[in-house]
C-alpha cells in the first residue's frame, strides 16, 4: 500500500499542475515576447516607416513607393529596350513582396498588444511547469509519459486490492442505474412518438391527405435485457 500511496501523492502534485501538451513551449515563447515589448515594437515601428509609412521629417521615400516609381519607369523604358523586360517585372514582385512584409509587420504589431503585468503570471506557471519536468521529466514527452504510466499503475493496485464482492456490488450498482436510465429515456421516446405523428398527420392534412393516418410506436427490445447481457 506504501506504492499505491506514493503514486496518489505524485499523480495529485501533477493534476494540481495539470499541465497542457505544448505548454512549455508556448509560455518560453510568449515570456520571450513580453521581456522584449519595447524592442520589438520600436523595430516593428521602424520597419514600417522605412517601407510604407515614411518619415515626415524625412526626404527619404519610403521603400515601396520607391520601389513602385522605379518599376514604373523601367517599364515605361522596355518600349525602347525590350531587354529591360525582365527588369520591370522583377521589381513589380519585389514591390509585392515588400506589401506582402508591410501587411507581416502590422499583424506583429497587433499581436503585441499585450499587458506588461501578464509577465509575472507566465514566469509563475514555468516555475510551475518546471518543478514537474525537474522531478518527472526531463522533458514534456517524458512527463507526460510518466503521468499515464502512474495512472495505469495506480488503477491497477486500486482494483487489485478490491475484493470480488466489491467489484461485482459495484457493477450490480451501475447496471440497475443503467437501466433506470434507459427507463427513463423509453419513456421520454415515447412521449416524443405521440408528439411526432400528431405532427405527421397535421402534415399530410396540410398536403391535401387529410384522411392519412400515421403512428410512430417504440417498441421494447427482444431478447436478453441489459443485467442478462451483462452476465
Amino acid at each position: 500500500m506504501e506504492r499505491l500511496e506514493f503514486l496518489r501523492y505524485c499523480l495529485d502534485q501533477i493534476e494540481r499542475v495539470n499541465p497542457r501538451s505544448g505548454e512549455v513551449m508556448e509560455l518560453e515563447q510568449e515570456g520571450r515576447i513580453l521581456q522584449n515589448l519595447d524592442e520589438l515594437r520600436r523595430t516593428l515601428n521602424r520597419g514600417l516607416m522605412q517601407l510604407y509609412d515614411g518619415d515626415e521629417g524625412s526626404e527619404m521615400r519610403p521603400a515601396v513607393e520607391t520601389v513602385t516609381a522605379l518599376a514604373r519607369d523601367i517599364e515605361s523604358l522596355s518600349d525602347m529596350d525590350s531587354r529591360l523586360v525582365d527588369a520591370a517585372r522583377l521589381l513589380d514582385e519585389s514591390r509585392l513582396l515588400l506589401e506582402e512584409s508591410v501587411h507581416e509587420l502590422r499583424a506583429g504589431l497587433d499581436r503585441l498588444e499585450l499587458d506588461p503585468a501578464r509577465l509575472d503570471a507566465v514566469e509563475a506557471r514555468r516555475s510551475e511547469l518546471q518543478t514537474l519536468l525537474d522531478r518527472f521529466g526531463p522533458d514534456e514527452k517524458a512527463l507526460f509519459d510518466t503521468w499515464k504510466s502512474m495512472q495505469e499503475e495506480r488503477t491497477s493496485i486500486e482494483l487489485g486490492s478490491r475484493s470480488p464482492d466489491a467489484i461485482q456490488a459495484e457493477l450490480d450498482d451501475k447496471l440497475i442505474s443503467l437501466k433506470k436510465k434507459g427507463e427513463a429515456l423509453t419513456r421520454k421516446r415515447r412521449k416524443a412518438a405521440i408528439t411526432l405523428s400528431r405532427t405527421l398527420v397535421q402534415e399530410l392534412a396540410s398536403l391535401g391527405m387529410d384522411k392519412a393516418r400515421a403512428e410512430v410506436r417504440i417498441l421494447p427490445h427482444e431478447g436478453k435485457g441489459v443485467l442478462e447481457r451483462a452476465t
